[in-house]
């Protein structure tokens, strides 16, 4: 009996799929008419849902966003200044353009929740049965998640309509807004350029009103250490007659020393005349003690003075540095006044949207045809 050739393990396992291939394109070959029934059921599938598909407008507005310059007191203060940088600076405000906060300022702004594509899904059966049943065992109801205890959260649903997008290489950035409505897909990328910046501009005036706040009250408070030292300092110079020269004093020592000298001369040579308990000698040397006593008190004196006179400087100082810090903040206090009426923001709009005339998509007949 002769039985049929067993195929040989020898061959690659790469040329199963060959096979298989070849199997299928003659299956197409033996049955045409199988397979474009097939494409043109699918295609026919294809338009229609495209065809069921609603009509997608796409509005843009475009902004500049510029890289603004930090305002500091002085020169100093500029050299020790470290920022982010430019490329840094606008990745942050890029974030910010598509942050949950503005996608919610812009909901709630438009009332978007009431408009059919933008309405928020509503909980699902499954988590009301989930919170039915911890209220049933536990008489705890389901903990709220923090979108239900902070209010609603919209932004998913909403940057599944809004793309933030760069431009390459400038300082522009692309609000697209896509909608059934073109008007309102216009409205939407406006309204989140403008609260864009009004949120800028609401962290500028914040953080600027806090300033002022804070130098106010250090306003006051250095006013009253500045009374304080100015008050020490002239009580000081009252108490103790300070006095800003030591010539006189100096003078008068000087003096005293030369009469010393010339003094303690004269008792030297009447030693070498009379003896000791002779009257002109003893008036001699009376003369000498009393120049002696003068000058040695005159000299207490005068270091007395002088370090009165240092303690003086000191306070004097004090209140000059209590002045010059009061007068520095009053100057920055003038000087946030000023600039308060100034553009606080580094944005422009460039382009506002308007609505569209042609549709964004859906591209039925790219969508449609098979070759594309």
């Amino acid at each position: 009996m002769n039985f049929p050739a067993q195929p040989s393990n020898n061959h690659p396992n790469h040329e199963l799929p060959t096979l298989q291939l070849r199997q299928i394109w003659q299956s197409v070959i033996e049955r045409p008419w199988l397979f474009g029934s097939i494409i043109v059921l699918v295609t026919l599938i294809t338009a229609l849902v495209n065809f069921k598909l609603p009509n997608i407008y796409r509005a843009t507005t475009v902004l500049q966003v510029n890289v603004q310059a930090p305002k500091v007191l002085n020169v100093q203060e500029i050299i020790d200044q470290t920022g982010p940088t430019q490329t840094e600076f606008l990745k942050t405000q890029f974030k910010v353009l598509e942050s949950r906060t503005i996608a919610n300022r812009v909901y709630e702004k438009l009332k978007l929740e009431k408009v059919t594509e933008f309405a928020p899904t509503p909980p699902g059966a499954f988590k009301a049965a989930l919170s039915w049943l911890a209220t049933l065992f536990t008489n705890q109801p389901l903990e709220e998640d923090d979108e239900e205890v902070q209010g609603p959260d919209y932004s998913k649903i909403y940057y599944e309509h809004v793309e933030i997008k760069p431009e390459r290489l400038t300082l522009l950035v692309r609000i697209h807004a896509d909608s059934e409505d073109r008007k309102l897909a216009a409205r939407i990328a406006n309204t989140h350029a403008e609260e864009y910046m009004r949120f800028l501009l609401e962290q500028r005036y914040g953080t600027t009103r806090d300033a002022a706040g804070f130098l106010e009250k250090e306003a006051v408070n250095l006013l009253e250490r500045v009374q304080k030292s100015e008050s020490a300092l002239q009580t000081y110079r009252e108490e103790n007659s300070i006095t800003t020269s030591f010539e006189t004093e100096e003078k008068v020592i000087e003096e005293l020393r030369a009469q010393l000298a010339k003094a303690k001369a004269d008792a030297a040579k009447l030693e070498e005349r009379y003896l000791d308990k002779h009257p002109k000698l003893i008036e001699a040397r009376g003369s000498v003690h009393e120049l002696e006593t003068s000058a040695r008190e005159k000299e207490v004196n005068l270091i007395a003075m002088r370090k009165k006179h240092i303690q003086y400087e000191n306070l004097k100082r004090q209140a000059d540095t209590d002045k010059k810090i009061y007068e520095n903040v009053l100057s920055r206090m003038k000087e946030m006044k000023a600039t308060d009426q100034l553009e606080a923001t580094g944005v422009q709009v460039v382009d506002r949207a308007v609505a569209p005339d042609g549709k964004f998509k859906p591209k039925r007949f790219r969508n449609i045809n098979p070759l594309s």
